[in-house]
């Protein structure tokens, strides 16, 4: 018979608005009075001891190092949360090499989040838009602006170099 250790924290130990109570405290570093209003509780004396049950703190803890990672990337990411911790270890051990890969992997994880980001919102990024589409949206922000359109004078030494290289645009 095997024995396992049961996690102090569990989704269904902490109600709801309990939970989203703690996120506006921690996350937003709201007062616990206008965390219980901004969740919709009732504000009484005894709110503060849902932070000090088991389940509380450890949710609370969670919930510091999600407000860690937004305040370093600006991003709520929790897949960051380990890659933190990686980083900071392997900096006190004095594995800069490790850190250094744990923190690229950081920024590749936020540069692939704020792509999501901005695929949602139907944007394409820079890396995948053709040259027509750069400008068309650069004459866009320019018409938006100062009400002037964006022109692009085409330089006769491109064709020349384009042609010598035996490729027409």
């Amino acid at each position: 018979m095997t024995t396992q250790q049961s996690d102090l924290f569990c989704e269904n130990r902490i109600r709801p608005d309990i939970r989203a109570m703690l996120e506006y405290h921690v996350l937003e570093d709201l007062p616990l009075r206008a965390a219980c209003e901004k969740a919709g509780l009732p504000y009484q004396r005894h709110v503060s001891q849902h932070k000090f049950s088991k389940a509380g703190k450890a949710y609370i803890a969670q919930l510091k190092q999600r407000r860690r990672v937004i305040v370093e990337f600006g991003i709520d990411e929790p897949s960051l949360v380990a890659l933190l911790k990686i980083r900071d270890e392997s900096l006190k051990a004095g594995s800069y090499v490790a850190a250094v890969r744990a923190h690229e992997l950081c920024l590749q994880a936020v540069e692939k989040a704020k792509m999501g980001e901005n695929e949602m919102s139907g944007k394409k990024n820079v890396k995948d838009m053709t040259r027509e589409e750069m400008l068309a949206e650069f004459s866009a922000l320019k018409l938006k602006a100062d009400g002037k359109g964006f022109e692009v004078d085409e330089d006769p030494r491109d064709a020349v170099f384009w042609e010598s290289v035996g490729r027409a645009k």
